[in-house]
């Protein structure tokens, strides 16, 4: 009808109760160069989970990448703060490395406690693993974002009703 002239876009809403499911009608619209306005929620690319599992998945394939890094190294919680990283910042500016190079350094980081370096070090561990399975399947890669993060667990323990896997609620 839109085509046809006969309808206009702003005439149609399109309602859904999980917002996991709206990545599939964002694109199809998207595809079909129709308007788009999330009311009451927030698109599927910007939601936050979404961008933390495409920062581990941009980790595993670029190690070097400051911005993931800063995004996901206390993405679950895992007792890395904002002196902690601010601390990794300043020894990768000081010494020419990536932040991740800088956090494969955090033992020797004197202004580093030992709760921060333990937490830094069990990042670093997390990131290398992802990295040796870079070139496997995404949803593999994937699966281990969920399983060595902690992401899973995040999930599963949330109340939020956006978390719930699309599944539950299908008759």
């Amino acid at each position: 009808d839109v085509r046809s002239g006969r309808r206009r876009a702003k005439d149609f809403a399109l309602f859904y109760r999980v917002n996991s499911l709206s990545r599939s009608y964002e694109e199809a619209l998207r595809r079909h160069r129709l308007p788009l306005q999330v009311v009451h929620g927030v698109e599927f690319y910007q939601r936050a989970e979404i961008k933390d599992l495409l920062s581990f998945l941009h980790l595993a394939n670029n190690p070097k990448c400051d911005a993931a890094v800063l995004r996901v190294i206390n993405v679950p919680t895992r007792g890395i703060g904002k002196t902690s990283v601010g601390k990794l910042a300043e020894h990768a500016r000081d010494h020419g490395l990536s932040l991740l190079d800088a956090a494969r350094q955090s033992r020797r980081i004197s202004s580093l406690n030992q709760r921060a370096t333990s937490a830094i070090t069990r990042f670093v561990e997390i990131i290398d693993r992802l990295c040796e399975s870079a070139t496997a399947p995404v949803e593999e890669i994937l699966g281990r974002v969920f399983e060595l993060t902690g992401y899973r667990s995040q999930l599963e323990k949330s109340n939020d009703p956006d978390d719930a896997d699309p599944r539950d609620s299908c008759s």
